[in-house]
């Protein structure tokens, strides 16, 4: 599956509105967007605290890392980004292209 079809799935499963975010009635277009950018840092900060639980339980049981919570995590993160980008304005094209970038500038 590409980015594109993965950016649909998750901007389809995950809007910013006033149903689901009542802070947000009422917002100008510029509120809203750091509305939305501050609340997938707060979803971050929760997965970064996850990975950090799975890091150091492993830490204290002969470094064995959970294998059922990471993809889980991994994903989080994937749906994060994704949805970052989006409203960054960022398309999915772009981040492709970003990252093909970085790739060059490292070698």
């Amino acid at each position: 599956m590409d980015l594109k079809r993965l950016t649909e799935i998750v901007v389809r499963s995950w809007s910013f509105n006033e149903d689901t975010y009542p802070d947000l009635a009422g917002a100008t277009p510029s509120e809203r967007t750091l509305f939305a950018m501050r609340h997938i840092l707060l979803h971050v900060q929760k997965d970064v605290g996850k990975l950090a639980s799975v890091c150091e339980a492993a830490d204290h049981r002969n470094k064995e890392i959970n294998v059922y919570e990471v993809p889980l995590i991994v994903r989080n993160f994937l749906m994060n980004t994704l949805r970052l980008a989006e409203v960054a304005k960022v398309t999915p094209e772009e981040l492709g292209q970003l990252v093909l970038k970085w790739e060059k500038e490292k070698r």
